[in-house]
């Protein structure tokens, strides 16, 4: 029978639930470093982890804990996981691309959209100020996202408080960044050609990349 890989993540939820909070521990902090390695083919990803996850538990069975039974600290046996999964493929890397992208530019097309579906007024964007905003979202967080996905392959095997800290400082600057890139629309004196768009086309525009993103999640999510 054919599993998806949501069925594998949703599986691996489940029984990690019979861990003990020690190897509950282990496999948290293995899991963490696999999944935030780079470009690694999912389905794989998913079914070797699910692999460990159940030599775990047998051995938890028999009164073996997670180190004694694998015999190797859990950032070894991440390491030669990483290294024996395959890489995503070409077409693998441009959709969960194209996934991010439209999540990104949806939700800066709604937030955009919000003022001008107040007043009910039909706004003027300047295709200049935009290019810029959109640039500036785009960009800016793309590279925070390779670098948190960075700092949490690095946090797996680190002091849990220091690694929050870092994620949360991470998640202050991407907030930071998001609101810069509508403020270049609001404060920035708009330059650029400009053209009037009805007041409900940004949320509606918005709305149906984050609907295409969704869509594009569930259908990875399945194979």
């Amino acid at each position: 029978m054919r599993i998806s890989v949501k069925q594998l993540i949703d599986l691996n939820n489940k029984k990690r639930q019979l861990l003990t909070s020690e190897n509950e521990k282990y496999y948290s902090n293995l899991l963490v470093y696999i999944r935030s390695s780079g470009f690694k083919n999912e389905k794989a990803m998913e079914e070797k982890l699910l692999e460990i996850l159940k030599q775990l538990i047998e051995g938890q069975n028999e009164g073996e804990r997670a180190e004694d039974l694998v015999r190797k600290s859990a950032k070894d046996l991440a390491e030669d996981i990483v290294q024996s999964i395959p890489e995503a493929s070409f077409k693998e890397k441009m959709e969960f691309g194209l996934e991010i992208g439209l999540t990104l530019f949806g939700w800066f097309l709604v937030i955009w959209g919000i003022v001008p579906l107040i007043k009910n007024e039909n706004p003027i964007v300047y295709l200049g100020s935009f290019s810029v905003s959109l640039a500036l979202l785009l960009v800016s967080l793309s590279f925070i996202l390779f670098l948190i996905m960075g700092v949490l392959k690095k946090s797996a095997f680190e002091n849990n408080g220091n690694s929050n800290k870092t994620i949360i400082t991470f998640g202050v600057i991407v907030g930071l960044l998001f609101v810069g890139s509508i403020l270049v629309q609001l404060v920035v004196p708009p330059f650029g050609i400009a053209f009037e768009v009805t007041y409900f086309t940004p949320i509606g525009l918005g709305s149906f990349f984050l609907l295409a993103s969704y869509i594009l999640k569930k259908s990875r999510e399945s194979k």
